[in-house]
């Protein structure tokens, strides 16, 4: 599938994609875990079990007007949330012509703002989300999907599996020195163009995505 569709509310604003990076120093996961239909790879399925996602960057936003969260079938609207970054293998953020990892956030699929390739650094949109509910929302990678064809009772299948896992959720410290001033923005459209200097700051390469997050602005 063109990674086009699954960035809902982005594409809706012409910019092409999201994503994100990780440090260069670390270890990248073997291609051979990513075959052409990675859904049906068990390799890939403990992969995405075990992979680290840490926190980078946490700013609390406050929107004038609403927005909805296409990535997930019942669209919530929203008018707060998140803009996180976060690090993650960047083999994880390749684009692929498949269905893609879901990126969850506790009980929440997180709106991937840029592809995050090589860098390992993804900006993020988290509705409906604070700083303390962040702290007891374990970051991470769910079944390959269409971010736009998950239910409320798979986010709720995928969060159980992790807590069963073990995964954690960002520690108290880590979320202190990630914390950075809160955003309140008229629209969706003034929120991007935040998200374009965190593109800037941590994944600088994707120049295009960061000028079509700008235009009009």
């Amino acid at each position: 599938m063109k990674n086009s569709i699954l960035l809902g509310s982005v594409a809706c604003l012409g910019a092409i994609a999201l994503a994100i990076t990780a440090s260069q120093s670390q270890a990248t996961i073997g291609e051979d875990a990513f075959a052409a239909h990675p859904v049906n790879d068990p390799a890939f399925a403990e992969v995405l079990a075990t992979a680290d996602v840490q926190l980078v960057h946490a700013a609390p936003f406050e929107l004038v007007e609403p927005a909805t969260h296409y990535w997930r079938t019942d669209q919530p609207t929203y008018t707060k949330g998140l803009l996180l970054v976060v690090q993650v293998d960047p083999t994880l953020a390749q684009p692929r012509q498949t269905l893609e990892p879901v990126l969850y956030v506790g009980g929440q699929t997180a709106e991937r703002v840029n592809f995050g390739y090589p860098s390992g650094q993804l900006v993020l949109i988290v509705p409906n989300m604070d700083l303390e509910g962040l702290a007891s929302a374990p970051m991470f990678f769910g079944t390959p999907a269409l971010p736009e064809q998950v239910t409320p009772e798979v986010i709720a299948a995928e969060l159980g599996r992790t807590l069963a896992n073990g995964t954690p959720p960002p520690s108290a410290e880590r979320i202190s020195l990630a914390t950075a001033e809160p955003l309140t923005v008229l629209d969706m459209g003034d929120l991007y163009f935040e998200a374009s200097h965190l593109i800037e700051k941590y994944s600088s390469s994707e120049t295009d995505l960061i000028r079509g997050l700008r235009v009009g602005r």
